[in-house]
């Protein structure tokens, strides 16, 4: 089932023992994979060329897109430098109009660094910002269901 992406959150949390929650509000996040990498393995007995599979590469860095706000670029900077956990929630549930993040979906964890960053923008224009985040440690995915 196609699902919208609606319930998607950027979260956060200083310690491994510690609970996530909602570092900002976001308006799209990237790619969270890269096409396969391969290596040549190729011999002068092949009669074509193979491959065999390379190390995942996630580019670096995700870099999710927000809408500039003063407490959300405050707590975003007082993180920078510090090596923090992180995670990707897709999914939660709605009560009264509020969505409560839960990853009921998908959740990709990972650790790294943080940095806030203030966009470009025209006349009467929302100002944009970003969320870039290093990516420190291999992802852990967990999937959760549909529903």
């Amino acid at each position: 089932m196609a699902r919208l992406t609606k319930g998607t959150f950027l979260m956060y949390k200083a310690t491994a023992g510690g609970t996530y929650s909602k570092l900002c509000d976001i308006t799209e996040y990237p790619d969270l994979d890269q096409d396969l990498a391969t290596e040549d393995s190729t011999t002068l007995s092949d009669s074509a060329h193979t491959y065999i599979a390379a190390l995942p590469d996630s580019g670096g860095a995700y870099t999710f897109n927000t809408w500039l706000k003063a407490s959300e670029g405050s707590t975003i900077s007082g993180l920078k430098g510090q090596t923090i956990y992180l995670a990707l929630y897709i999914g939660g549930t709605e009560a009264g109009g509020v969505i409560t993040p839960t990853g009921s979906v998908f959740k990709r964890e990972w650790q790294g660094e943080v940095a806030y960053q203030i966009k470009g923008a025209g006349t009467a224009e929302i100002a944009p910002a970003s969320i870039s985040t290093t990516v420190a440690t291999v992802p852990v995915d967990t999937w959760g269901s549909d529903s």
